[in-house]
Formats: structure tokens, sequence, C-alpha cells
């Protein structure tokens, strides 16, 4: 996975390989790369692809974009997707 960005923990012990995205997106090439997708819509989220498709799967995995193309992504988030997605929400810190 050809990371845009690698997020490094403080400890120095876990490093993210985060793709930076427009949206919210799956690529079944991320698939089994252990990657992250960042995001911006009136919030940052970044979430870990392979966790977070599998809460998705059902609802892309018949759309000829998924299928023909091994990629999906959402225009729009719902507030479905909002509640999917708060716990991958980034937090401003003041």
């Amino acid at each position: 996975m050809g990371a845009d960005f690698i997020a490094i923990q403080f400890t120095g012990e876990e490093y993210l390989k985060i793709q930076l995205k427009g949206r919210l997106t799956f690529d079944k090439k991320y698939i089994g790369k252990e990657g992250y997708i960042c995001f911006y819509e009136k919030d940052w989220y970044i979430y870990p692809h392979d966790v977070l498709l599998i809460e998705f799967v059902d609802e892309i995995k018949g759309s000829s974009s998924w299928i023909e193309k091994g990629l999906y992504h959402y225009p729009y988030l719902t507030e479905k997707h909002q509640n999917r997605l708060e716990k991958f929400k980034l937090i401003e810190s003041n």
C-alpha cells in the first residue's frame, strides 16, 4: 500500500500507513494491507480500511463499481454513515 503519509504513535511502537482520500472510500487493492484511510467531510476521519469495510460490505458488494473496478466511494455521508464513523473522527484539542 503506497501510503500518502505515515503516522507514528507517540511511543514509536506503531506505524500507520495512511491513504488520503476526498471521501469515504473502499478499494479491493487495500484489503489485507493493514492500511488506514483519512478523509475530510465537515470533520476529519481516519479509519482502518479492512475493519470498516466489514461494516459497509453488504451495502457495496452488489454495486457495479465494486464488482467491475474493485472500488467504492460515497459522494456524501448520511447520518447512518456518520454514526458508523463516529469512533474514527479525529477530535480537535484546544
